[in-house]
């Protein structure tokens, strides 16, 4: 599908600047797109500064309302396929599923259309019988921790610290976030304050939870021989293996989808990419570990064009 096709014109009062989701914040660019996976009726684009904010379309709503509205509860999230504990299984799901376990949540992902396994981890590998690989944004975590078991506790947290969620949400577009103390997805560079311990990391809730949402777009695949994420062109330790776009039409997310297509297939190609509205394309610096003890992670950016 084109972007041609699901672009709108957007009215003064549905639209809300967001100048704290940065484009070149790879958590916040998710976070806009777990808006739109979970707000069908939503739009996004990126503002024209040197550094695009998203701005964001809620027909009907104010984009913070919307946000509170369409964030999935605790409940919510004990039905994903990826849940450790799920209503429909009798075994718990860990971070390295046996290949049995991972048949069984697959069969719930199917029935229930969930994206949710497909983000995390694949069996689509020259040797399944293995330790099956995870997406390079569902890194390690200490004491085993899930992808899932990772965004239930920033969700508590937010329930906890910020139960008012529309004004949380506001906070965290305008930049000003109530921050709580977790690991997060566990891929925000921001979540690490390299004077701190290992333990002591702050994410925004907010924006945590919308991105589990915008990896809908971006699966861990597989060819038969080695596992693939989409948009990754190498390691995830490696810079420049991932980009993302910031785009100047009202787009929904599908439209998002057919532009990443397009993107991915033309990463070297500007003059190409320029003419499909994109006014800017970030990539992934990791971090660096300060030291042999520093097993945390995350990913920076920097401007490519």
């Amino acid at each position: 599908m084109t972007t041609e096709t699901n672009h709108t014109s957007a009215t003064p009062g549905e639209v809300a600047d967001a100048p704290g989701w940065q484009v070149d914040w790879l958590n916040a660019w998710l976070a806009a797109i777990g808006l739109l996976w979970l707000e069908p009726a939503a739009r996004v684009a990126w503002s024209t500064d040197p550094v695009p904010h998203a701005r964001l379309h809620a027909p009907g709503s104010d984009p913070a309302s919307a946000i509170a509205e369409a964030l999935p509860d605790l409940a919510a999230l004990q039905r994903l396929a990826i849940a450790s504990e799920h209503p429909s299984s009798s075994r718990p799901f860990k971070r390295n599923p046996s290949l049995d376990d991972y048949r069984a949540r697959a069969a719930l992902a199917r029935a229930d259309h969930d994206f949710s396994l497909s983000v995390s981890v694949t069996d689509l590998t020259s040797d399944a019988s293995r330790e099956l690989p995870h997406s390079p944004l569902d890194p390690p975590a200490p004491k085993g921790q899930t992808l899932w078991d990772r965004l239930v506790r920033v969700r508590e947290k937010l329930d906890a610290q910020a139960p008012n969620t529309v004004e949380a949400a506001a906070r965290s577009l305008q930049g000003v976030p109530t921050r709580v103390q977790a690991n997060g997805l566990g891929f925000d560079v921001r979540r690490i304050d390299p004077a701190a311990g290992g333990d002591e990391l702050t994410v925004d809730p907010i924006v945590e939870c919308l991105a589990l949402f915008g990896l809908a777009l971006l699966p861990i695949r597989g060819d038969g021989v080695r596992p693939t994420t989409r948009g990754w062109r190498g390691p995830a330790l490696r810079g420049g293996s991932f980009r993302w776009p910031a785009w100047s039409d009202w787009l929904d997310v599908w439209a998002v989808d057919g532009l990443l297509d397009r993107c991915h297939a033309a990463a070297h190609e500007a003059h190409r990419i320029g003419r499909w509205g994109v006014a800017a394309v970030f990539e992934t610096v990791p971090y660096q570990p300060t030291g042999q003890s520093d097993v945390r992670r995350g990913y920076a950016s920097r401007r490519l064009w």
